[in-house]
């Protein structure tokens, strides 16, 4: 619940995160040192917690065991190099989707987004395209 929640506020400190969550101050204590400790969680200096580099590395190896990022590829650098536009492609899980792989285009407006990044289904052309 705490990454989660984190990960949905890009920072948050340790009264915000027992104040929404309910959860009691010696436990969120005990957590946060447990996810600071193992990386998932980093503290930065103005004290708010923040999602750690580890998260990083274990999307990154997660990833890397789908297939379907190599099957796709090639198909992604000919849909680049026709429409000259940047190509996702993402992938549902559940009840949540999200980018598996990216090919920016020469003429790219840039955007950001990442292998791993959770996708907003209503916000983005690729989220809309998954739910159809």
């Amino acid at each position: 619940m705490i990454v989660d929640y984190i990960a949905n506020r890009d920072k948050a400190s340790f009264t915000e995160i027992c104040t929404d969550l309910s959860i009691p101050k010696s436990s969120v204590h005990h957590l946060l040192e447990v996810l600071t400790v193992s990386q998932l969680l980093r503290q930065r200096a103005d004290g708010r917690y923040v999602l750690g580099l580890r998260l990083f590395e274990l999307g990154g190896l997660a990833i890397k065991n789908i297939d379907l990022r190599k099957d796709a590829i090639g198909f992604m650098h000919t849909l680049v190099k026709e429409t000259e536009l940047t190509c996702h492609l993402g992938i549902l899980e559940g009840d949540n989707g999200f980018f598996l792989s990216k090919v920016e285009s020469p003429k790219a407006i840039v955007k950001t987004s990442w292998k791993g990044k959770k996708i907003v289904f209503n916000r983005m052309s690729l989220g809309k395209a998954l739910l159809a």
